[in-house]
């Protein structure tokens, strides 16, 4: 889904990509909530990672609502 976000912008539709860029990182965030043994080294808090692909997300999707797309 991430990929999908970051090839619509490179194709031309910033805007959408940034869209479905944050939309992944949301799901992410579910994902890291419902999964209990992420695989892997496990480092940080279950809540730390949370809050950082909610706090990502919600700038991604920020930066592409104010972004803009009418500058010659």
């Amino acid at each position: 889904m991430a990929i999908t976000g970051i090839v619509l912008s490179a194709a031309g539709r910033l805007r959408l990509g940034c869209y479905v860029f944050a939309l992944s990182l949301l799901v992410a965030a579910i994902a890291r909530v419902t999964v209990k043994s992420p695989g892997g080294l496990a480092v940080r808090r279950r809540s730390v990672d949370v809050v950082c692909y909610l706090g990502l997300a919600a700038a991604v999707a920020l930066a592409g609502t104010l972004v803009r797309l009418d500058v010659p």
